[in-house]
Order: C-alpha cells, then structure tokens, then sequence
C-alpha cells in the first residue's frame, strides 16, 4: 500500500515502497492529487510496466547539452561545429526544460519560433544535433523517456545548390588570392599574404575534394606518382583515395617546392621544420581570406563548398557514369551525384542499340 501523509498545511506526501521496485516519492497540493498519484504507480508496478522517471525530470535538456560536450563531443569529428551550436543552443530557453517535460509540443513551438529567425537547414541542423544528444542520453545515461524530436516534423530540405563560377569569377579570385606583395611605396599589393590560400582554392576546383580533406592532408598521404592523395578518414566516415588529374599534380608539385623551401630554412637556421601538412594554413585563416577576396571582388552567394560543386560538375563531363563520379568524389550515396547526369532518352536508345 502508498503511504500518505501530511506535510505541512498545504502538502501531502506520497510514497510508494513496493518489492523489487525502487522506493518513489512525490509531494501534492491535496491529498486527492497524492492518492491519484501513488494508485497510477502501483497500476504501473501490477502491470509491469513501471518506468522510474525521476532522473527524467532530474535531468534538463541543458545539463545534458552540457555533458555531452564535455563526454561525447570531444570523440566526434564536427567537434568544433558541435561546441558552437551546443553553446548557442544552451543561450535558448528550451535548454531549461527537464526531459520529463520535453514534449513534441514544445519541440514544435521552438521549431517555428526559430523559423522566425534562421533559414529551414539551420533549424534542421539544430534538431539533428539535439536529437543526437537526446538520444545518446536515451542510450548510454538512461533517461527514461521517448525522443520528442522524432515526433516532430522537420523543416523540409533546402533544395541542392547548384552555384556555379561565373564568366570571369575564377580567374579573378584567383588573382585576388594570390599572395600578395609590396609595391615601390612599401604598401601591401591586391591579393593575400598567405601563400597557401590560392593553391588551396584551385585543388579544391581541381580535385572536387572538401576543404577538411586537403586542410588534413599530409605530404605522406600524397602519391605523385601513382596521383592520388590517400585519406584515412574522411567526413562519411571511410577511407579514400583522392584521384589527382595532371593539373592537381602540378599544383601540388609546387606546393613540395613550397615545403621543402620551409625545410631548407629550418635547416639553415639550425631547427627542425616539423609541419608535415600540405597546407600549412588554418580552416579559420582561409575563410577569412575567402570572404576578404569575395568582398574585394563583389562577388556574393558564393561559398567555398560550392567549388566542390564546381569540380563535380566539371568531372561529369569526363567521367561516364554515377559510380565513377563517387569514386572521385568520396560520395557514399551514388544517388546524391545523380543531377549531375541527364541523359535524353534518345541518346540511351541509341546506346542500347550499339
């Protein structure tokens, strides 16, 4: 049997202490509220079926946001990505609801506030991220509930970029990110000091890669000789090799001249020159030369992804099918490299009949 007694003028405490089962307790306004209560747990308990909710409504989504940064995030690759959202998620008022009142409902009121605010992918985004933290602490720290973002419909998909170089884009960002130097005054010429930001910008052309990808590369990885660059691991999670056309090589030897110019020095000075990457830049010193040289050349609604896309598009013109493509590409779904094919009809009859 429940025990019910009073707390106090205005509480009553139930508890419910049964065999097999974990003690619980909760406290009411009136005493009806309490034995309601404790006959819904003992049902729960006859039946089988009792769930002990409490680190549910112990547990809010913020504290789980901030657990999973310092236990989870730190393992996965888009970790620095991960933190900044998480962070910014912990700024919302959703982040102070406990799991056990986390509801489809909610989810759904922050859903359509933040599209208020951000675009649909941001938001997507958002509920990926927090589902996953949902779910990990569903999983591994056993929270006793349902995920409610599974039970929330998602902004739809944006539909695919397909921004392209235009005219004379190329050439110009390319001269706007070459390296800059001085003129006869001592001022700084148009371009940018970092020398590594221009081969950067034509291999990604050049070999439809991501930007992580030859930001990660090291001269180990690369084979001149056999053209490719060897990834170990990459964005989807499998290893590749990167095709290198004679252009890429080409960039890439000079890149070597590069580097072992920097090994010669080091030498020269009695030190020794460490850095093995191909690229010795950081991710966050290209895109602020990135932006600079867009914002010098007024180019806008482009983006350094979209030299991915640039690349795919000029390797399906070369490569005779899907399965080619991906290869190329490090795609792991064919399926998502498909508009970059449009066969007419009448040129695969044609085919069929050779």
């Amino acid at each position: 049997m429940a025990c019910i007694r009073e707390r106090g003028k205005y509480q009553w405490h139930a508890e419910v202490n049964r065999k097999g089962y974990p003690r619980v307790s909760k406290t009411f306004e009136t005493k009806a509220d309490a034995e309601r209560w404790a006959r819904g747990i003992e049902r729960e308990m006859d039946a089988g079926e009792f769930r002990d909710r409490r680190p549910a409504a112990e547990m809010t989504l913020g504290a789980a946001m901030e657990r999973y940064l310092r236990e989870v995030s730190p393992q996965n690759k888009g970790h620095d990505v991960e933190k900044l959202r998480l962070n910014a998620l912990l700024k919302q008022k959703l982040a102070s609801y406990s799991f056990a009142a986390l509801t489809p409902e909610i989810i759904t009121q922050y859903r359509d506030k933040r599209l208020e605010k951000v675009r649909p992918a941001t938001v997507r985004r958002e509920l990926d991220l927090l589902s996953q933290v949902i779910s990990h602490a569903i999983l591994d720290w056993h929270i006793p509930i349902a995920n409610p973002i599974s039970l929330t419909r998602r902004p739809p998909p944006s539909k695919a970029r397909d921004r392209r170089l235009e005219s004379n884009e190329e050439a110009t960002l390319r001269t706007s990110l070459t390296s800059g130097g001085r003129d006869e005054n001592g001022a700084f010429t148009k371009g940018t000091r970092n020398p590594w930001i221009n081969p950067l910008y034509e291999l990604s052309i050049e070999t439809a890669a991501r930007r992580s990808e030859l930001l990660g590369a090291r001269w180990e990885d690369v084979h001149l000789e056999d053209r490719y660059i060897w990834k170990e691991d990459t964005k989807n999670g499998d290893s590749r090799e990167i095709p290198l056309s004679a252009k890429a090589v080409e960039i890439l030897k000079r890149l070597k001249t590069m580097h072992d110019q920097c090994v010669a020095a080091a030498r020269e000075a009695g030190k020794t020159f460490a850095d093995d990457r191909v690229f010795k830049t950081t991710e966050n010193a290209v895109k602020k030369a990135w932006a600079r040289a867009k914002a010098r050349e007024g180019i806008t609604d482009l983006r350094w992804h979209d030299l991915r896309h640039e690349g795919t598009t000029r390797a399906a013109a070369k490569l005779s099918n899907i399965i080619e493509l991906s290869a190329y590409t490090g795609h792991k779904d064919p399926r998502q490299l498909k508009r970059y094919y449009n066969p007419r009809a009448k040129d695969i009859a044609a085919k069929l009949d050779g």
